[in-house]
């Protein structure tokens, strides 16, 4: 279940976020979440999905569905195929803020202008330090 507010790390294509590198990653964000007593959510690469859903305390969601109706056709990612596997993030969500997030002043600042969720990616995985990085994200999140 998909607890409000939290930090949303997007994985995007980054390397060091796939199979055990990134559930490595996850476990990290889900340390750092219990320390500062925050929540934070992942968006794993899409075969991810199952593995850290299943061996983290994180919520997990999809970085992208497509909208089909079911039968013929490959490549998509259905809804179905999702929800199997991660939680689905509901239409009354406030993301107000997905891109541009850089330092934790900018994490503080959206929560502060009403986001129920920030998304990180960049900023967070191109850190040198991406646990520090995630400490300070969160140590400014909202109480």
């Amino acid at each position: 279940m998909v607890t409000y507010p939290h930090l949303l790390l997007n994985f995007k294509l980054y390397a060091g976020t796939a199979g055990e590198d990134g559930l490595a990653l996850a476990r990290t964000g889900e340390r750092v979440a219990a320390a500062a007593d925050r929540t934070v959510a992942a968006a794993p690469q899409t075969p991810d999905l199952r593995l850290i859903a299943e061996r983290t305390a994180l919520s997990v969601g999809a970085q992208s569905v497509d909208a089909f109706d079911p039968g013929r056709g490959n490549g998509r990612i259905s809804l179905e195929a999702v929800a199997a596997g991660a939680d689905v993030v509901g239409d009354g969500t406030r993301l107000l803020v997905g891109g541009g997030i850089s330092t934790s002043e900018d994490v503080r600042r959206a929560f502060e202008l009403g986001a129920d969720v920030v998304g990180a990616s960049s900023a967070f995985l191109e850190a040198d330090d991406r646990r520090a990085w995630l400490a300070d994200a969160t140590a400014a999140m909202a109480t």
